[in-house]
C-alpha cells in the first residue's frame, strides 16, 4: 500500500512539473532582431515610399518609423522587449510589428 501511494505521488509530481514547463515555454514571446525587423519592414513598404525618419519612445519601448507614400504619412511601430528583472528595454530585440 505504501508503495502504491508513493508511486501515485511521484507520477502526479512529474505530471505537474511537465505541465508547468509546457505552459511557461508556450508563453515565451517570439522575438527577432531589430535588423531583421527593419529588413522585413523594408520588404513590406512599397518602393516608391520615402523614408522620413524614426523616433524611439523610451517610456513604451517602441520605435516608430515614418514613411510618406501617396501624399500621406504612414507609421510602422516596432515593439521591443523589456528585461523582467531590471525593466530595461532590449533595443536589439523586437517582439511585435504594427503597420499603419
Amino acid at each position: 500500500m505504501k508503495w502504491l501511494k508513493m508511486y501515485v505521488i511521484t507520477v502526479i509530481s512529474i505530471c505537474i512539473i511537465i505541465c508547468s514547463i509546457t505552459v511557461v515555454a508556450s508563453h515565451k514571446a517570439k522575438t527577432i532582431t531589430t535588423q531583421a525587423a527593419f529588413d522585413l519592414v523594408d520588404s513590406k513598404v512599397p518602393n516608391e515610399a520615402k523614408y522620413e525618419g524614426y523616433k524611439k519612445d523610451q517610456v513604451n519601448g517602441t520605435t516608430i518609423i515614418y514613411y510618406s507614400y501617396n501624399d500621406a504619412c504612414h507609421i510602422v511601430e516596432l515593439f521591443h522587449q523589456t528585461d523582467d528583472f531590471t525593466r530595461e528595454i532590449k533595443w536589439d530585440k523586437v517582439s511585435n510589428i504594427k503597420f499603419d
